[in-house]
């Protein structure tokens, strides 16, 4: 339970795996089967500035549920090509091609969950209703609006006046990355959607705020939506904080996702027979 050592990771049985992005960045992926043959995956997708190896923590928490593991590094950090991170904006699109890569190497019905932490958390948020055979989406610590969260950052934790640094910023993104800080908005993104979600936040987190995941519950409209606060964590320590509450927390919210499956079948197979 909990973080893996270099050595532990590598001793796995794993595949290493790559992708082309749309814009021509060569992604590098991990893909880890404790099941073979397993057809249950979760993508697991890693914060800004750290790579698949400190996501490595979360292999366990998942094998234990019947999945296998595939372990990203997002564009611009660990082995990934790329020149800039842009919090989800470019990075959704790498993640629906690598979902694609998984129905490949895997099979077209197999049942895929993402795991996003921090920008992580974003990424996968964005993603949301690009695909809709996504089974559910757990986020840990995401940001609601990228723009507020630069606002707090900026004025709040390191009290630098908002004129004229947000507009450089801005300006600097736009001109460099090509995106606005406008244009991510995990918030705006699962309003209407019905995927399955499970918010995971630590209570004493500062630099991203906990408030973010509460209006993201809130924003929420349509299908399951949880929240798990872990009282004392700070920014992306939840798990090791209190590993047996996050696992609970994931544990349950899987068991309702497939009790809803399973409601949601039972028409069909009443259907067949009476056929």
């Amino acid at each position: 339970m909990g973080l893996m050592s270099r050595g532990e990771f590598e001793a796995l049985s794993k595949e290493e795996a790559s992708i082309l992005s749309k814009d021509g960045f060569r992604l590098q992926g991990y893909y880890i089967e404790p099941h073979p043959g397993g057809r249950k995956v979760v993508i697991i997708v890693h914060g800004y500035t750290a790579n698949h190896g400190f996501a490595t923590q979360f292999i366990r928490l998942f094998a234990d549920e019947g999945f296998n593991v595939l372990l990203i590094d997002q564009r611009s950090h660990g082995c990934s090509e790329g020149r800039y991170a842009t919090y989800g904006y470019y990075e959704r699109e790498d993640l629906d091609a690598w979902i694609d890569w998984v129905r490949r190497r895997v099979g077209e019905d197999t049942y895929i969950g993402l795991h996003g932490q921090s920008m992580g958390g974003g990424t996968v948020l964005m993603h949301a209703g690009m695909d809709p055979g996504i089974r559910f989406i757990i986020a840990d610590c995401p940001y609601s609006d990228l723009e507020k969260l630069m606002r707090y950052q900026l004025k709040d934790l390191n009290r630098v006046p908002l004129f004229p640094f947000m507009g450089m910023l801005d300006r600097k993104l736009r001109r460099r990355a090509a995106f606005s800080m406008r244009d991510v908005k995990p918030v705006d993104r699962i309003r209407e959607k019905d995927v399955p979600l499970l918010l995971i936040h630590g209570g004493k987190d500062d630099f991203v705020p906990t408030s973010m995941s509460v209006k993201l519950y809130h924003a929420k409209g349509k299908g399951i939506r949880r929240l798990h606060i872990v009282a004392d964590a700070v920014h992306a320590t939840a798990y090791p904080t209190d590993p047996l509450g996050y696992r609970g927390a994931v544990y349950q919210f899987l068991a309702e996702v497939r009790e809803q499956e399973c409601r949601e079948r039972l028409p069909e197979n009443a259907a067949a027979v009476e056929g």
